[in-house]
């Protein structure tokens, strides 16, 4: 529901909106070469662009935003779009994203915080090794 409100304000702010979708769906497939090429700062430089077009994008898209920035080690980056997807229904991404943010609390010396994310990512995903070690 509230991807609708984001869509209608994005709307008003922006009348390009339906009109970029085929510049978004290019940048999106680049986005996912680049990621599968392990080009990080491409993709990254890619999904920038994709930011400009179009603000709503996708969560799953976010994720691996997120991990690209982790590669390049840009920390603060990857810690705000892991926290976009930590909520999310899927448990697998949902636990991924709560083990990313348990590994930067912990390179932030932050153990607290670190063992609550542990927590919370094995229990919407039991079968998440990384994050029982």
């Amino acid at each position: 529901m509230h991807f609708f409100i984001y869509y209608i304000i994005f709307f008003l702010l922006n009348p390009r909106f339906y009109t970029n979708i085929e510049q978004k769906n290019r940048y999106i497939d680049e986005f996912n070469q680049k990621m599968e090429a392990r080009d990080f700062k491409g993709a990254i430089t890619v999904f920038e662009r994709l930011e400009e077009v179009h603000r709503v994008i996708d969560i799953h898209l976010r994720l691996d935003a997120a991990h690209a920035y982790f590669a390049l080690g840009d920390t603060s980056a990857a810690r705000i779009n892991y926290e976009f997807s930590r909520d999310l229904n899927d448990p697998g991404p949902s636990s991924v994203s709560r083990n990313q943010l348990a590994i930067l609390a912990l390179m932030r010396k932050d153990t607290a915080s670190a063992l609550d994310f542990f927590r919370s990512a094995v229990e919407r995903d039991p079968r998440l090794q990384e994050a029982r070690f």
